[in-house]
């Protein structure tokens, strides 16, 4: 994973079990281009609990990208 030379924009939420963050700060760690953001009040539903915050993450990353 680490030759992986791609932007790659990983979400997880601030209240999703404690497995999945750790999954997620492993792969943006091993992911040398990788941008990790928490979407605050949201578990592993990021996109039906908070859609407008996960919106912004996805555009502002295409943007930059």
């Amino acid at each position: 994973m680490k030759s992986l030379k791609i932007p790659v924009l990983l979400l997880k939420g601030d209240l999703s079990p404690d497995w999945f963050g750790a999954v997620a700060n492993e792969l943006h760690r091993l992911l040398p281009l990788s941008e990790l953001i928490t979407i605050e009040n949201s578990s592993h539903g990021l996109y039906f609990e908070q859609p407008e915050a996960v919106d912004k993450a996805v555009m502002e990353f295409l943007e930059n990208h």
